[in-house]
């Protein structure tokens, strides 16, 4: 994904009240602080997640292709701790500050 991509996304976002939350496997670190200076919040995770019930194709993409999938029953907790503190310093942000 390029630099204009993430800068509609977020316009879109904006458009329609959200906020703008990326999930995504590689960022480069200037993209990632675009989107922290736009208030969105960024994920970045170790491997490609398919859904649930999908572990024989996320087996084959990952002996096929050598790429870091999973197909995991739930989100492991330490991903939803970073995920929180991300809100948690987003809402921080959004504060008026005195």
């Amino acid at each position: 994904m390029d630099l204009a991509d993430i800068r509609t996304k977020i316009r879109i976002c904006k458009h329609l009240g959200l906020t703008p939350f990326f999930i995504v496997r590689m960022f480069p670190k200037s993209y990632f602080d675009f989107v922290q200076k736009e208030g969105g919040i960024t994920l970045i995770l170790e491997h490609q997640l398919y859904p649930h019930g999908q572990h024989s194709f996320a087996r084959e993409v990952k002996q096929k292709l050598q790429l870091p999938v999973d197909s995991p029953p739930e989100i492991y907790d330490s991903t939803l701790q970073r995920l929180l503190r991300a809100v948690a310093r987003l809402r921080r942000n959004a504060e008026p500050h005195p």
